[in-house]
């Protein structure tokens, strides 16, 4: 459909959205949903909604994050595309559509807004894209699925972006090697004759380049520096302890390093994960770490995670 200078698309099928794994019914690279599910532009229940995906709807499955999946876009997702950066092509039948895809063209519901949304947009069904009046309504799928599209404006700087965002996303995620897709992102928004088009693009393809680079974190192995743990029975003291301090819960949760710290004047020594080792009784209690294995972080962490095989309390907090 169009309204005015905006055209209402299905979302293309590398624009991945992310459903939660435990709305899904998984077999091999396909997905069954098994119940109203909301789509979100990231992995994260806080992320941006894209749109709800309906009771028993099959999308394909692209990659596991966690507890989320990301996956291709059904045709019943859609977004607004502003008309100066599209130019129709073709014209083509709705069986037409179907064949070229080899998808169903499925009718498009309502969309779910926030009430700021539909608010600006007056109607609670749709939300319409900036400065767009309201949509109009009553066209048949055949009539709103007619026309093909393709992307009109483009650049030299563009282009380059894209050959290296291309280049640089071969092999599996963790071999994914986006250095000169960031570096040309950089330059273009220092370039003072950078268009504003230019500009909005190397800022969306940062912006993507660290979300990549987040989950490579997340998924390539760190180095490890393995210590030996002591045995219970054998008095090792000329050894000396990993470390020494309070033990604080912090929970476990997406995006915490770790279900405890070890902290020492209220500084963060090390992040702690038990290995055997029953951490929450020692909570609140000055311990000392006698064996486990220290891991590195990336520097924002600040410090490193000690995986705890042997600890010793040695007292309450009073």
């Amino acid at each position: 459909g169009k309204t005015d200078g905006w055209y209402r698309i299905y979302l293309p099928r590398d624009f991945h959205v992310y459903l939660h794994g435990n709305d899904l019914s998984v077999t091999g690279r396909k997905g069954v949903l098994k119940r109203d599910s909301v789509a979100r532009k990231e992995p994260g229940r806080r992320q941006l909604a894209v749109g709800t995906v309906a009771r028993n709807t099959e999308v394909r499955l692209i990659r596991q994050y966690g507890s989320w999946w990301a996956v291709e876009p059904p045709l019943c997702l859609t977004g607004f595309m502003s008309a100066r950066y599209l130019e129709p092509v073709q014209e083509l039948s709705v069986e037409e559509v179907e064949r070229t895809l080899k998808r169903k063209v499925l009718p498009l519901g309502p969309v779910p807004v926030s009430p700021a949304t539909a608010k600006a947009a007056g109607s609670g069904n749709e939300p319409r894209a900036p400065g767009a009046p309201k949509p109009s309504t009553g066209k048949s799928v055949r009539e709103q699925s007619k026309v093909k599209f393709s992307v009109r404006t483009t650049t030299a700087r563009i282009e380059k972006i894209r050959e290296a965002l291309a280049k640089g996303r071969k092999g599996s995620l963790e071999e994914w090697n986006l250095g000169e897709a960031k570096a040309l992102c950089e330059e273009t928004l220092a370039a003072a004759d950078a268009t504003r088009e230019e500009k909005d693009l190397a800022k969306k393809v940062l912006n993507e380049i660290a979300f990549i680079e987040r989950v490579q974190s997340l998924l390539i192995p760190k180095p490890v520096k393995r210590i030996g743990a002591f045995p219970a029975d054998t008095k090792k003291e000329s050894r000396g302890p990993l470390a020494i301090g309070w033990v604080r819960g912090q929970g476990r949760y997406i995006g915490k390093v770790g279900t405890h710290v070890l902290e020492k004047g209220g500084k963060v020594l090390y992040y702690l994960v038990g290995e055997g080792v029953d951490l929450d009784v020692c909570v609140n209690k000055l311990v000392s770490i006698r064996g486990g294995e220290v891991e590195d972080l990336p520097p924002r962490y600040g410090c490193k995670l000690i995986r705890v095989k042997s600890i010793k309390v040695l007292t309450p907090n009073p």
